[in-house]
């Protein structure tokens, strides 16, 4: 029934005919990725709908892939509206799409359609109500977008996420550190540090830089910092806590070993590593590479709104 509706859905846009040709397409994708990746936004809309409309009314994950790639493409572009069709065509398609609904209710917050942007981050926090990291994302979204009054909503409700596991103190100390309550969130990160939680000395140290204790937050980094072959959340771990206390050379030098070593891209935290390798260029001032770093990540994972956001704030830098 799924795959009868989103063919239906694609028929607006798909213009072939017969059997698709699976090696033309992924060519034409994969153009279309490494002109995403080169900022070339306009090639990469054409290939991308040249991809699709090679479908021939079949639809399999390729043709889901390649609209997300193309909601991005739009998203770059400032089109909204036509990023809000491609993402309503996969939410018609699996109407518990979580992250459709986050992307389609991003784009309407761009076009000031409010009340249908945070009704589509309501659809998606119902669909995942034991993801913090939706909520969290939701609420940077909200509050990048100047409606800071509405954001506070989606953290109150996950901070009613039960359990008692290292992960729930985790991600409350998270919400409670941007709600800016610090005295909780620090109870919370050690708590959850006690229980196995490495990562929470990232915030823990965010916390503690921020009351002016760096020695403390030194210590966490140093922690981390001084284990030899480290593994990949290591890296991530102790990357981030560098950054946190200003150390963007060491930062670098932690994240280009991580990802030197993981050549192919298929390490469980890649993408963390990317991120924080573009936070490292932007926060060391080196825009041009943050942005060009940003746009190369975009065109692996073109279903993430932040990086996206991020994009257009450092091409005005």
């Amino acid at each position: 029934m799924r795959y009868t509706v989103l063919a239906l859905v694609l028929a607006l846009v798909l213009t072939g005919c017969g059997g698709p040709d699976r090696k033309a397409q992924r060519q034409l994708r994969d153009s279309g990725i490494e002109k995403l990746s080169a900022g070339d936004y306009t090639g990469a809309e054409k290939d991308f709908s040249e991809a699709l409309s090679m479908a021939g009314g079949r639809v399999t994950d390729a043709e889901i892939d390649i609209v997300y790639y193309l909601g991005a493409t739009y998203t770059l572009q400032d089109n909204y509206n036509k990023a809000i069709s491609r993402y309503s065509d996969l939410i018609t398609y699996d109407e518990d799409n979580k992250d459709a609904y986050f992307l389609r209710g991003s784009s309407y917050l761009n076009i000031e359609e409010k009340d249908k942007g945070i009704a589509d981050y309501r659809k998606a926090t119902a669909i995942a109500p034991g993801d913090y990291e939706l909520a969290i994302a939701v609420y940077e979204n909200l509050v990048a977008m100047g409606y800071k009054n509405d954001a506070a909503e989606f953290l109150n409700k996950a901070l009613e996420i039960e359990g008692d596991e290292a992960d729930n103190f985790f991600y409350r100390g998270r919400i409670y550190q941007l709600l800016g309550q610090d005295d909780l969130a620090k109870t919370a990160f050690i708590r959850a540090m006690e229980d196995g939680n490495d990562e929470a000395g990232i915030y823990l140290a965010e916390v503690f830089a921020k009351e002016g204790d760096k020695k403390s937050a030194k210590e966490l980094a140093d922690r981390y910092g001084g284990k030899e072959n480290p593994d990949q959340r290591q890296s991530m771990i102790t990357g981030r806590l560098f950054l946190s206390l200003g150390e963007y050379k060491k930062a670098a030098k932690v994240y280009e070993d991580a990802l030197t070593a993981d050549e192919d891209g298929k390490g469980e935290y890649h993408q963390e590593l990317l991120k924080g390798q573009i936070a490292v260029y932007e926060y060391g001032g080196d825009f041009k590479k943050a942005l060009k770093a940003a746009q190369e990540y975009v065109g692996v994972y073109p279903s993430d709104s932040g990086m996206i956001r991020e994009i257009e704030f450092l091409k005005t830098r």
